[in-house]
C-alpha cells in the first residue's frame, strides 16, 4: 500500500518492477556471451572490450577515449533482463531516454576520473533462458572482470591495481556474492582472488538475500511455465532463488558473510531497499497479451496437441490478473544485511536503478555514495594490504 499523506507523483514511466519482455534478449542476439560494456568514456578499441552504440541523442558518445581512470565501476543488472542495455534508463523499454551510469551530467560526472561499465549476462528465465547454474555465472563475471583488468587499454598498465566499486542490481546482487566466493575457492584460477583484493566498495540494489515478495516468484513462475508451453528456451532454476525458502539462495548468503572477516573482504558495502509497493499487474498483462496473441495462432507449439494446458494457464493467468498484484517486492529485511549500512529510497523497486536526471534525489544519494566509496578506495585498499601483510609476518 502507498504511504498515507502528500500526494504521490510518478517521476516518470518506468515500471514499477519490469522484467522485460522483448522480442529477443540480448544474450541470444549475442550468441548468448556474457560480456563488460564500457559505457564511459567511450573506449578506443580496447582488447577484447566490445564499445558501447549509444542512441543519437546520447550525448557521452562523445567524450574522450582516453581518461586517467583511478576507479572502475561495475554494474550488474538483474533478473530476466533482454535489453541490457536499457535497463538503466528510465525506462527500460526505449532506446531513447537517460542512462544514469553514462549520462555526462549524471554519474560521469560525479566522478569523471573513472571507467564505467555494465556486465551484461544471460538472466533469462522465460525465453532464450540457458542452463548455467549460479557457479557458472559467477565464473564467467570474474573471467571477464580478468580480462578486462589485465587488457592493454588507453588507461595504462595498471588495471590490476585499479579499485573497482560494484552496484548490482537486484537479482545482480546474488551473483556479485557468488563470485566474491569463487574468487577465493581452491578450485578457482588463483588469479581471481584480486578482484576481492582490489574492491573498493559495493552497492546492492534491492537485492533478495533472503528472498523476494512470494507474488513474484509465482509471476515469475507462471511467465516460465507459460514460456515452456510456447516453445520458448526457459530455466526454472534462477527463479527458484527468488523463494525466501531456498537452500542454494542462504548458502551464496552466508558463504560471503563467512568471508566478511578476511582482509579482502573489508570494503564498505551499502544495501539500498524501497519503500514503496510496486503493481506488477502491468507486466502480467503484457504476458496476458502475448499469449492471447499465440493462442489465436493455434501454431507452432512444443508439445502439440496442448490446447488444454494452454487453456489452463490462461486461467491461471486471468485468476492472477484479478489478483491483487501490488507488493514491495523486495522488503527491508530481505534487501539489507545486519552487519552493513543500509540506505532507503522512497521510490519502488523497479525505479531503485532508474533516475530522471541529475536533480533527482534518490540519484544524488546513489551518486554520493558511489563517490564516496571512488574517493576512499586507494584508503580502503592500502588497509587491506596492510592486514595481509601483518598477517603474513605472524
Amino acid at each position: 500500500m502507498e504511504s498515507k499523506g502528500a500526494p504521490i507523483v510518478e517521476r516518470h514511466d518506468a515500471q514499477p518492477y519490469d522484467i522485460p519482455q522483448g522480442p529477443e534478449s540480448w544474450c541470444a542476439k549475442q550468441g548468448g556471451r556474457s560480456e563488460l560494456v564500457q559505457l564511459y568514456p567511450m573506449p578506443e578499441d580496447s582488447e577484447g572490450i566490445r564499445s558501447f552504440h549509444c542512441p543519437p541523442r546520447d550525448t557521452a558518445c562523445q567524450l574522450p577515449g582516453r581518461c586517467e581512470a583511478v576507479v572502475d565501476i561495475i554494474a550488474i543488472h538483474g533478473l530476466g533482463t533482454t535489453h541490457a542495455s536499457y535497463i538503466w534508463k528510465q525506462s527500460s523499454e526505449e532506446p531513447e531516454g537517460r542512462n544514469w551510469l553514462q549520462d555526462p551530467e549524471m554519474l560521469p560526472a560525479a566522478i569523471p576520473n573513472s571507467r564505467i561499465f555494465t556486465y551484461e549476462w544471460n538472466s533469462g528465465f522465460d525465453q532464450n533462458a540457458t542452463i548455467e547454474k549460479m557457479k557458472d555465472h559467477a565464473d564467467e563475471l570474474l573471467r571477464q572482470l580478468h580480462k578486462l583488468r589485465t587488457a592493454t587499454d588507453s588507461t595504462g598498465p595498471d588495471g590490476e591495481s585499479r579499485p573497482i566499486v560494484f552496484i548490482a542490481a537486484c537479482f545482480g546482487g546474488l551473483l556479485l556474492l557468488k563470485a566474491f566466493s569463487r574468487a577465493v575457492a581452491e578450485d578457482n584460477r588463483p588469479s581471481y582472488s584480486l578482484i576481492p583484493l582490489q574492491t573498493a566498495g559495493a552497492i546492492f540494489m534491492g537485492t533478495p538475500f533472503s528472498g523476494s515478495h512470494s507474488i513474484l516468484y509465482e509471476t515469475c513462475n507462471l511467465r516460465m511455465r507459460i514460456g515452456e508451453h510456447l516453445g520458448k528456451d526457459t530455466s526454472q532454476y534462477l527463479v527458484s532463488l527468488l523463494k525466501s525458502d531456498s537452500p542454494e539462495l542462504e548458502e551464496i548468503v552466508q558463504n560471503f558473510r563467512q568471508l566478511n572477516s578476511r582482509p579482502e573482504f573489508d570494503f564498505p558495502v551499502c544495501c539500498v531497499y524501497e519503500t514503496r509497493d510496486a503493481d506488477y499487474s502491468t507486466s502480467m498483462g503484457k504476458v496476458r497479451k502475448n499469449l492471447q496473441r499465440k493462442m489465436r495462432e493455434r501454431r507452432g507449439w512444443r508439445f502439440g496437441q496442448n490446447d488444454r494446458v494452454l487453456n489452463k494457464l490462461w486461467k491461471e493467468l486471468q485468476d492472477t490478473m484479478e489478483s491483487d498484484l501490488s507488493m514491495m517486492v523486495v522488503n527491508c529485511q530481505s534487501a539489507t544485511l545486519p552487519e552493513h549500512e543500509k540506505l532507503a529510497l522512497d521510490v519502488k523497486h523497479g525505479n531503485l536503478i532508474r533516475f530522471p536526471g541529475a536533480d533527482d534525489s534518490s540519484f544524488r544519494k546513489i551518486a554520493a555514495l558511489v563517490e564516496k566509496m571512488a574517493g576512499q578506495a586507494s584508503e580502503v585498499l592500502r588497509r587491506k594490504q596492510i592486514q595481509l601483510d601483518s598477517e603474513a609476518s605472524t
